[in-house]
């Protein structure tokens, strides 16, 4: 038995020089692991190196596999980048001269298709199908573009002097009607002047805080921490749309400027808006929505509403319309037939409630 072990020790001794080997190469792999693989090379040499403790010990031949991979990438790499970067390079060039290539031939194309149809020979229907189709991007691009916005020389002021009338909640109501009034606007085909007064206190602050004071950004706007300002020279085109107004907006007329009560009170103030504009000296009007719409009981607008609805009319120049494309159909119990125009407004009127705007209640805003 010694003999046969004797035997199998010597039949093993080879095995040490080859693991010597790899051992002598092994450093070399790991410091490309750790420059281009990390640690999957940095594991894969400490197997070869017999991280254990215990000594060299034999790597199988997926390790060296392994190895092998990570040397080769190490070997390839820059040439692989270098490769690479030039793939890009020339691809940029390719899709920048097919753009170049592709602008020349449009050219070509419509001074031929110019040419041919003055000439009169009649091939030139044939060209200018294959205009069209080069035209096509163009047209649809054209088509996305947004429509023409024109600004009438109107201008719309809101009445923020309320703020001490209003709770906190209500504050955070009529800053969130501020922000969708100037959404609107902004967007609208047919764009007013928007201005903002009286703005300070609650209402300021959660304009600071609730949106990082953006409302500076705003476009078309300007805002004040004072009342409007009232001369002889203006107060004729004042008019402050209240829905207690014995008056109806027939118009929205060029020149002038609407003030629209911004408050939320829950219906607790009456005729806070007209008695205002009343002691200032001011015309009042209300938005002619009994003349179009039947109201079955009480009717609250927000003030957002209010200035969409407006805007709306500036659009289509029908207040019929305009109420029917703003006010949701749950608000809408009976629109008013043809010939009952001219009836009476029903129970409009007063001012707002709940979440609503005070005052914007019934035919129309203000308070």
């Amino acid at each position: 038995m010694t003999d046969a072990m004797e035997v199998s020790m010597h039949s093993e001794q080879p095995l040490p020089a080859a693991d010597t080997d790899l051992d002598s190469r092994a450093p070399d792999f790991a410091s490309v692991g750790k420059e281009e693989k990390g640690e999957e090379a940095a594991a894969a040499a400490a197997v070869a190196v017999g991280v254990a403790g215990d000594g060299p010990k034999p790597i199988s031949k997926n390790q060296r596999k392994k190895l092998a991979r990570l040397q080769h990438y190490a070997d390839t790499r820059e040439q692989w980048k270098t490769e690479k970067r030039d793939k890009k390079k020339a691809a940029k060039e390719r899709k920048r001269q097919a753009q170049k290539d592709g602008g020349a031939s449009t050219g070509l194309k419509r001074k031929a298709d110019g040419e041919e149809n003055e000439a009169g020979d009649g091939v030139g229907s044939a060209d200018s199908s294959v205009e069209g189709s080069v035209e096509e991007p163009s047209e649809r691009k054209k088509q996305k573009t947004q429509p023409k916005r024109v600004l009438e020389p109107i201008t719309l002021i809101m009445d923020c002097g309320f703020d001490e009338k209003m709770n906190d909640k209500e504050i955070i109501s009529m800053s969130s009607q501020l922000t969708r009034c100037y959404a609107f606007n902004r967007l609208s085909t047919h764009q007013v002047s928007l201005r903002v007064t009286s703005l300070n206190g609650r209402l300021l602050q959660r304009l600071q805080t609730a949106i990082n004071s953006q409302h500076l950004r705003w476009k078309n706007v300007k805002f004040s921490d004072t009342d409007y300002e009232i001369t002889d020279e203006n107060r004729g085109d004042l008019i402050y749309l209240t829905a207690d107004s014995p008056d109806t907006v027939e118009d929205l007329e060029a020149g002038k400027t609407y003030i629209i009560g911004g408050i939320v009170d829950r219906n607790r103030y009456k005729s806070l808006c007209y008695d205002k504009a009343v002691a200032q000296g001011i015309r009042t009007a209300k938005l002619p929505i009994g003349e179009y719409i039947k109201m079955s009981s009480r009717f609250v607008l927000t003030t957002n509403q209010v200035v969409e609805i407006m805007l709306k009319y500036l659009e289509f120049r029908d207040w019929k319309k305009a109420f029917m494309e703003v006010i949701p159909p749950r608000k809408l119990p009976t629109v008013r037939q043809q010939q009952e125009v001219g009836d009476g407004e029903g129970d409009e009127g007063g001012d707002g409630g709940g979440e609503e705007v005070q005052g914007v209640e019934g035919s129309a805003p203000g308070g």
